[in-house]
């Protein structure tokens, strides 16, 4: 790029990126393309943004490992190089299942101490996500956002849980290191299992409350469960009837301990039914 002229946009294989200037300074050049980011620097390129939506056009359908190597060949295909050798610098990785987001997101109430944010659009909370040091884990209505962004209402619940690396010292500097540093590890089935693997022990790490369906169950249970839920009638009780406090927290553990088929057990075993499926298509 020495002969250029950096205040003019400039064309590589058909692609037009145009500079952008700060403080009379040049920073570097950019396009976008199908939802990727191209950014040209005098030397290097920066690609980012999902590679789902730049493939499929959205994030919420399926995508498998054989998506990702076409993705990789259409990414190298337009910037003129194999890009298999490229650094990854940054990941994030999720699945989508079927399932109702909210009765999910709701009952998260912390990652080893840490409180989840809410995650709000059009002034909607449709998610829920932990801000963590070196990863964020985020959960949401995917139905919800796509109609949000792009008007587009789909017929089928579907719940989108993510987690984004930040610091990729997080898979390859630990006990048992993912070994994330090149793109073609993306492309490699045991690495892609491990990455899945991982998003789900920090999908189940997650702190969660109960759902209960109250349809379902008695007026004795419902009552038991929503005074031990107050906590001052539950302090109250302890202190002051503590026969009664006994008798009700009998009984909220014996419903505690019937919800086998809970929501959390049924997303657990979608999330990993539609991981198995994506990997060995």
């Amino acid at each position: 790029m020495s002969n250029v002229n950096f205040g003019e946009k400039i064309d590589l294989r058909g692609v037009t990126y145009s500079p952008e200037i700060r403080d009379g300074k040049f920073r570097y050049y950019r396009v976008k393309m199908d939802n990727m980011i191209f950014t040209l620097f005098p030397d290097r390129l920066v690609v980012n943004n999902s590679w789902h939506k730049f493939y499929k056009g959205n994030n919420y359908s399926d995508y498998t490992l054989e998506d990702i190597e076409k993705t990789i060949y259409k990414i190298s295909n337009l910037i003129g190089f194999d890009i298999l050798d490229a650094d990854v610098k940054k990941v994030t990785y999720g699945i989508v299942i079927e399932t109702d987001a909210k009765t999910n997101y709701s009952s998260w109430l912390n990652y080893k101490s840490t409180e989840p944010a809410p995650m709000i659009k059009v002034a909607k909370v449709y998610g829920r996500k932990f801000y963590l040091t070196d990863f964020n884990i985020k959960g949401y209505d995917k139905t919800y956002e796509v109609r949000a962004n792009q008007g587009l209402k789909l017929e089928k619940k579907l719940y989108r849980v993510e987690v984004e690396v930040k610091n990729m010292k997080h898979l390859n500097k630990r006990a048992n290191p993912l070994h994330i540093y090149k793109v073609r590890d993306l492309i490699d089935y045991e690495k892609v299992q491990m990455l899945m693997d991982d998003l789900i022990t920090k999908h189940d790490t997650i702190n969660k409350d109960n759902v209960y369906d109250f349809d379902k169950m008695s007026n004795k249970d419902s009552e038991a469960l929503s005074k031990l839920r107050f906590g001052q009638y539950k302090d109250y009780l302890r202190k002051k009837k503590n026969k009664t406090f006994k008798r009700y927290k009998r009984r909220v553990s014996d419903i505690n301990s019937n919800i086998e088929n809970s929501i959390h057990t049924q997303t657990k075993r979608l999330i990993i039914e539609k991981i198995s499926n994506l990997i060995n298509s």
